[in-house]
Formats: structure tokens, C-alpha cells, sequence
């Protein structure tokens, strides 16, 4: 699993088959292990967050412009 909590800018993030969520400072994302997600920044913004894995993380393949554009249009 996995704990992320932003400290400045904005995160944009996703669970597979889950609408993109845009969380803000001091907001926490949490993710159970073995879920597939992904997080950034938003585009043009810094973003400041504390990170904090459980177990093994398994990289996956890169978010796509079409994915993560589709979340910062919001």
C-alpha cells in the first residue's frame, strides 16, 4: 500500500478503473496494496509530498498525455 500527503501544489491521481481524483495540500491519498494507481503534479506546478510505501512497489507503465491530461482539464 501506499500513504501520499501533499504538503504544497496539487496531485492529481488515479486507481485502475477509478475516476482522477486532484487532491490539495494537507490532504492525504491512501492506496491498499496491490491496487494499480498512479500520481503527479498538475502541469506547470511544483508538488511538495511525503510518500510512504508498504511492501514492494511494482512500477507499471508510464501514464499516458491522454490519461493525465484528462484529469488536469478538470
Amino acid at each position: 500500500g501506499q500513504v501520499i500527503h501533499i504538503e504544497k501544489g496539487n496531485m492529481l491521481a488515479q486507481e485502475a478503473g477509478g475516476p482522477i481524483k486532484e487532491y490539495v495540500p494537507r490532504q492525504t491519498m491512501t492506496t491498499a496494496p496491490g491496487v494499480k494507481h498512479w500520481h503527479g503534479a498538475l502541469p506547470n506546478q511544483p508538488l511538495t509530498q511525503v510518500a510512504m510505501s508498504f511492501g514492494t512497489t511494482n512500477w507499471m507503465e508510464k501514464v499516458t498525455d491522454a490519461q493525465y491530461s484528462a484529469g488536469a482539464k478538470k
